[in-house]
């Protein structure tokens, strides 16, 4: 009862961080915590997979939706991410397997379709070989140069919120470095058990305003 408790706990919050209150950081740590109790859960994993897309942890995001998949074969939505996220990270055989999957259950599966003749113009070389261990990716099916575009933006869309995101923790890291830390004790006395007392304090300020990383010697001697 008391593990069930807790699951039901974690899966709120993890609705909470996702959607109520966007704060996917937060949304990833709650559902890792879930399916340490419930790993065969689909539900979680494809939950996860979103999130980790969310905060371009895209390694994470695929492994997510493979161990969905693998809980759930018939679970569309993590095998069309599995789709995409491959072909992202450079993949391009793992992608056509999963095109191959995904083909062999619906002939007109589009976004299978268009990652595989994309996949097929950019290397010639490797249709051949693929074909001949997938016999479904042989299909012939028409579909409007519109679907190609949307998927293949959406890889596109992917890759650009990733380098702002780098980017953005980078603006971060370079403001906390540069920040100007003023400690607020003064020595009442000039004894070395008083030196090490505003030691302490100022360790203690350091670590509350999380800049300890970015003090150096150089700057405890200015102050």
């Amino acid at each position: 009862m008391q593990l069930q408790i807790k699951l039901g706990c974690l899966k709120a919050l993890s609705t909470i961080y996702y959607s109520l209150d966007p704060n996917p950081d937060e949304a990833v740590k709650v559902l890792k915590m879930a399916l340490a109790l419930d790993p065969t859960n689909v539900t979680l994993w494809y939950r996860l997979g979103m999130v980790a897309i969310k905060v371009t942890q895209f390694e994470l995001a695929f492994s997510a939706f493979a161990q969905g998949f693998e809980s759930s074969s018939n679970h569309w939505g993590c095998l069309e991410n599995l789709i995409t996220l491959s072909y992202l990270l450079f993949d391009n055989t793992t992608c056509l397997e999963y095109c191959a999957l995904g083909l062999a259950r619906d002939a007109g599966f589009i976004r299978g379709l268009v990652f595989r003749d994309h996949i097929f113009r950019l290397q010639p070389s490797v249709k051949e070989k693929t074909v001949a261990k997938w016999d479904v990716l042989k299909i012939e099916q028409s579909y409007s140069k519109d679907w190609e575009q949307k998927y293949l933006s959406e890889v596109q869309n992917l890759l650009r919120n990733q380098a702002e995101r780098a980017e953005e923790e980078l603006r971060v890291e370079k403001r906390e470095a540069s920040a100007v830390f003023v400690c607020r004790h003064r020595m009442k006395t000039l004894t070395f058990s008083e030196l090490c007392r505003i030691l302490l304090f100022l360790y203690q300020d350091a670590k509350l305003e999380r800049v300890i990383n970015f003090i150096t010697s150089r700057q405890v001697v200015s102050w």
